[in-house]
């Protein structure tokens, strides 16, 4: 299965920030379901997005928000060396 990685890069930089180009891009990973999708779906374009398998981690683990049929899954992922701590 083809997986989306690094997709906050994505998500930052990609296809698709038309429609929610004054809400994102931002470096916050949202805590709700519904703007967890809402993100997400700004970073490919919606005929993929659309049908991929959407993940969301909560408390350590994975939550399938979107059962997908194209292959794709897409996560909203910050590598560890990015998070800044204050």
């Amino acid at each position: 299965m083809r997986t989306i990685l690094g997709f906050v890069a994505t998500v930052l930089f990609g296809i698709g920030m038309v429609q929610a180009q004054h809400q994102y891009p931002t470096a916050e990973v949202p805590t709700s379901e519904p703007a967890y999708l809402a993100k997400v779906k700004t970073a490919a374009p919606e005929p993929i997005v659309s049908k991929a398998t959407i993940i969301m981690m909560q408390e350590g683990k994975p939550r399938e928000l979107q059962a997908g049929s194209n292959g794709f899954t897409c996560l909203i992922h910050i590598p560890s060396d990015l998070v800044v701590t204050f």
